[in-house]
């Protein structure tokens, strides 16, 4: 499902104060979020502390506002509130995934936090002509959200529904899609980081099997 955010400001942001502050006049143009894509959830999700929320800001935007409703800040505390929220939702999923979840309970509880994230997110229907399609047009579900943070939950929403595998990165521990079965790491960064660290822990037990080696003689 296509989903649709209205026109987005995102940017260079400041941390003051205990708020997050979009800078308007060096924020990039209006620009149509036409897909925040399936990474944006766990990207919120792994932030974990001001910078990163800034980095995000640069690249994703705020959550709430986009500068024309006046509101070019947001409380670093609602923040974290969301970061909490996806990470407890995320957990679940891993967990039910895995057979570790039993009951209804614990998922109507997830589906209510993803349905007050979503807001006033509206699925719309609309038909697209497609002269290449069987019958000259194809159905499609738009959702329509009016914010960027709506969007996430929606996002996160459809994961879920089609029950796509998500775990714990084995370097940073944060959560992110899995694309392989094999995979261990959410990026290359953790990957390498992870691998050098084995390569210094089997250097020091070299060097540790040595000294022994030395001590007996």
């Amino acid at each position: 499902m296509q989903i649709v955010v209205p026109l987005w400001r995102r940017g260079f942001a400041q941390y003051i104060d205990g708020w997050i502050v979009l800078d308007t006049m060096s924020s990039i143009p209006d620009w149509e979020l036409a897909m925040p894509g399936r990474n944006a959830p766990f990207a919120l999700a792994g932030v974990r502390n001001p910078n990163e929320i800034l980095s995000f800001v640069e690249e994703y935007g705020l959550l709430r506002h986009s500068a024309h409703d006046g509101q070019a800040r947001e409380a670093f505390v609602d923040w974290q509130e969301e970061v909490a929220r996806l990470n407890r939702i995320m957990a679940w999923h891993i967990a039910s995934l895995r057979g570790a979840v039993e009951g209804e309970s614990a998922a109507r509880e997830m589906a209510h936090m993803i349905n007050e994230g979503r807001g006033d997110l509206v699925v719309r229907t609309n038909i697209r002509v497609d002269p290449d399609a069987p019958r000259g047009f194809v159905w499609q579900r738009v959702a329509q959200a009016k914010t960027l943070i709506s969007a996430i939950y929606h996002e996160l929403d459809e994961l879920i529904e089609a029950e796509r595998d998500m775990r714990y990165c084995d370097d940073c521990k944060r959560v992110f899609l899995v694309g392989d079965p094999r995979q261990q790491y959410c990026n290359v960064t953790c990957a390498n980081r992870a691998a050098y660290h084995r390569r210094a822990a089997r250097a020091r037990a070299a060097a540790n099997h040595v000294d022994a080696g030395s001590a007996g003689l």
